[in-house]
């Protein structure tokens, strides 16, 4: 069974650089992406168990619900409290990395802008904290 790796960012080109940065990474993961808070939450309450993702990346500025909502929401429902939850986003405010710790994110990344740089945050990320990925 691949396993999948949620990415909410209404933002396409830094999805389509997030993918191929996945993808030479971790080829086995499914990569899943949605442009709004709204859809990733919608998609996680549609899901089967088996189909909930192993991970997911949030970005904080987003339309219909934003990535600090997504978080809140995805932390305090059942079923998926217990999703790794990153934020990722342009922002390398200490006062958000500090909201998004406080709200459950296990991290907060600043997008890189290079994917050299995006590939070695990914192996770091997946190979520290989510071995079975």
């Amino acid at each position: 069974m691949r396993k999948i790796i949620l990415l909410a960012d209404d933002d396409f080109d830094d999805a389509e650089i997030f993918s191929e940065a996945l993808q030479n990474v971790k080829s086995s993961a499914e990569f899943i992406h949605f442009e709004t808070g709204q859809a990733a939450f919608d998609y996680l309450k549609s899901s089967k168990a088996e189909a909930l993702p192993e991970c997911i990346f949030l970005d904080i500025n987003m339309p219909v619900l934003n990535g600090w909502q997504t978080l809140s929401k995805i932390k305090n429902s059942e079923g998926f409290n217990n999703i790794p939850v990153i934020m990722y986003t342009t922002s390398s405010s200490s006062s958000e990395k500090k909201i998004a710790l406080d709200l459950g994110a296990e991290a907060f990344i600043t997008k890189p802008t290079d994917i050299s740089d995006l590939m070695k945050i990914l192996k770091e990320v997946l190979a520290a904290n989510y071995k079975d990925l």
